[in-house]
């Protein structure tokens, strides 16, 4: 069930990272190389920041 919630909440952080590239056009003011990093950073960035977020309510629950 956690899995679940986790990845409803990992999908939901992406399209809002997606709508946001799409919106403000980033990809006419930075070249793909940059993009390419910018997208492994924020991915990265997504995965460990809902992983820390549900180990910290996890760790909360328990006490």
């Amino acid at each position: 069930m956690v899995e679940g919630k986790k990845s409803n909440i990992k999908l939901t952080l992406l399209l809002i990272c997606l709508v946001i590239y799409t919106v403000t056009n980033i990809y006419d003011k930075v070249n793909m190389f940059m993009l390419i990093i910018l997208a492994v950073i924020v991915g990265f960035g997504i995965y460990y920041i809902v992983e820390f977020v549900f180990n910290q309510v996890e760790k909360y629950q328990k006490k």
